[in-house]
């Protein structure tokens, strides 16, 4: 997904940008992004502002977003280069500056889905976030007027039921896609590989509920969802078994098996803030061992009886 050397931030600067081609909101965060780049479509601006809205807050914007044309600018001895700037697939962050570099075509250094193909400009903002929260500290990005949420990415599968939305969480083959895609499939897909759960951090006494971002659904020819973010209404570590059943799971046991990916691993900060949002996100939605059978068309029954769907 990533790849650079984590190192201890400096205090943080403010951008060198001194104007902002545009200012929106994206779950609460405001962003500032430099003037409009070729590379940018109209599809992807009017997502994010017709989704989102256009941020009214007069101070500086949190999150920075420089749209580069250049590659080069990337490499050692350009414009944006430091040692410790983050290669993303796609993108390039400054945690210090706390600025997205977008886009980079570079190779990727991993082969995974977890950035998928709808409103990837988004999706790309919301996974630095992210990072921002899990390397400077989840203070940095957790703002009033995003009730104080910070994002947390998950290897999951989500749907979108009546209920809410539901989590599937599990090393590959354990059944992520099998329920969310063919299972579940009369459900809009909000993710098959890589899940987003916005949450209040522990040190805040007044806590928002956990909510899965919508960046909408991902199946072919679907219709566009009216939610940029659904609440969480179950979250389950699958095991597969011949009886579908919830089994009990200690929560230290979830968080660890949850703890990867981590890209950021080498800095123990990271570690320690990404353990501060698995401890509120199971305070609020314990997650639950669930035991299914796979191509279990029961288990759907079974979720409506658990009052899941």
């Amino acid at each position: 997904m990533v790849k650079g050397q984590a190192t201890k931030p400096t205090a943080k600067r403010k951008t060198s940008v001194s104007a902002y081609g545009v200012t929106f909101n994206l779950h609460g965060y405001d962003v500032g992004m430099s003037k409009l780049s070729r590379k940018i479509s109209k599809r992807d601006l009017t997502a994010l502002l017709g989704t989102h809205g256009v941020s009214a807050s007069a101070r500086a914007p949190e999150i920075s977003v420089l749209l580069v044309d250049d590659p080069n600018d990337y490499e050692k001895g350009g414009h944006w280069y430091t040692p410790d700037l983050l290669l993303g697939e796609g993108f390039a962050l400054n945690y210090q500056t706390q600025t997205i570099l977008y886009p980079r075509h570079a190779p990727r250094a991993m082969n995974m889905k977890n950035l998928g193909m709808q409103n990837p400009f988004a999706r790309t903002i919301v996974f630095c976030v992210g990072l921002l929260a899990e390397f400077n500290g989840l203070e940095s990005v957790a703002q009033k007027a995003s009730k104080f949420q910070a994002p947390l990415y998950l290897h999951a599968s989500s749907v979108l039921t009546p209920k809410g939305a539901l989590v599937f969480c599990g090393e590959c083959t354990f059944g992520k896609t099998t329920i969310s895609t063919k299972l579940l499939k009369e459900f809009p897909l909000l993710e098959d590989d890589q899940v987003t759960i916005l949450i209040t951090p522990s040190s805040r006494k007044k806590a928002t509920a956990p909510r899965v971002v919508s960046f909408g659904d991902s199946r072919k020819n679907a219709k566009a969802l009216p939610v940029t973010s659904a609440n969480l209404a179950g979250i389950f570590w699958l095991k597969k078994d011949p009886e579908n059943a919830f089994e009990r799971m200690d929560q230290a046991e979830a968080a660890a098996l949850m703890l990867n990916p981590m890209v950021n691993w080498k800095y123990g900060p990271s570690i320690k803030h990404r353990l501060q949002l698995f401890k509120r996100l199971f305070e609020a939605v314990p997650c639950k061992r669930l035991a299914f059978k796979k191509e279990s068309e029961p288990l759907v029954e079974f979720l409506k009886r658990e009052g899941y769907i």
